[in-house]
């Protein structure tokens, strides 16, 4: 992708930022109107369509691999940067790095380890049960899984070949996130959170799907000028309070609190000898200053 085009598409994107922006700003200003209905940028339905329509294949093709009912459920779809996706997977975690052809950048798919560890215990002739203390995979464990992450990714990649076609291929594992550099942290990424469930058969989990906003250009090529309104009533499902929830809880920030500062110049440094007293910028009586999310440095 050439400079030119990434400006364009990042033009693009923020033509979406901006709309979507001022219509929550204008069901803001109306939540209050009676027979008012809230309105949204409909510019995720493809996106939601395409990973619903991969749903039921997945738990069709999942069903008859492990012989037992799935069912396999969107619970969220949303952008935010690839720190904060990062941050929000659990130590250990099963993380396949992906090719995407053609697509040139790479991709993310994730597995949560009670729901890893219930599937292998169930393809072992077991109840379906995870483990009381989490633990990385074993190679023969993650051979196991490796048919499943398979079955799900082809029905992913068909539910969206009329969007976006691409060919996933897991290039890599990974079990600790800080790991996965694959993407730049600052980069703004789509994620698709997916439940996988089977009442009585293993305990329920979740899967993500994470890729690079740039890389659909193609896609938001097509949709940029067909932004739609769309009037609906959005309600927050259980599911998603869920996963908000647990994203919060999990989510590390950086705090520290500076004492006192001072300024020295490198040859005063150098000339430090034992005993010297250093004149600090605050007085002893200052209040603290506390950061929160602050750089380590």
């Amino acid at each position: 992708m050439s400079t030119g085009d990434e400006l364009q598409l990042l033009g693009r994107l923020m033509d979406v930022a901006v709309l979507t922006n001022q219509v929550h700003a204008a069901n803001l200003a109306n939540s209050n109107t009676p027979g008012c209905k809230a309105k949204a940028v409909a510019f995720d339905d493809a996106f939601q369509s395409a990973l619903t329509g991969g749903g039921a294949p997945a738990a069709l093709s999942l069903s008859s691999y492990l012989r037992i009912n799935f069912e396999v459920n969107i619970i969220s779809l949303g952008e935010l940067t690839f720190e904060v996706f990062r941050n929000s997977l659990r130590n250990p975690a099963v993380i396949n790095v992906l090719s995407i052809a053609p697509i040139q950048k790479r991709a993310v798919a994730t597995m949560d380890m009670t729901l890893a560890f219930s599937l292998i215990d169930r393809m072992l002739g077991g109840p379906g049960k995870p483990l009381d203390k989490m633990r990385a995979l074993t190679t023969s464990e993650q051979s196991l899984l490796d048919n499943v992450v398979r079955c799900f990714l082809e029905q992913l990649s068909l539910g969206w070949k009329e969007l976006l076609g691409f060919n996933p291929v897991v290039e890599s594992r990974e079990m600790d996130p800080q790991f996965v550099q694959v993407i730049p942290s600052s980069e703004m990424v789509l994620v698709a959170t997916i439940s996988v469930t089977a009442p009585n058969e293993i305990e329920p989990g979740e899967m993500c799907f994470c890729i690079p906003f740039i890389s659909l250009q193609e896609l938001v090529g097509r949709l940029g000028n067909q932004f739609r309104f769309a009037a609906m009533t959005r309600e927050q499902t259980p599911a998603q309070r869920h996963r908000l929830d647990r994203v919060v809880r999990q989510t590390k920030l950086g705090c520290k609190v500076v004492l006192w500062t001072t300024t020295l110049s490198i040859s005063e440094v150098m000339a430090m000898q034992s005993g010297d007293v250093l004149v600090l910028d605050q007085r002893s009586d200052a209040q603290l200053t506390g950061y929160v999310a602050a750089p380590s440095a």
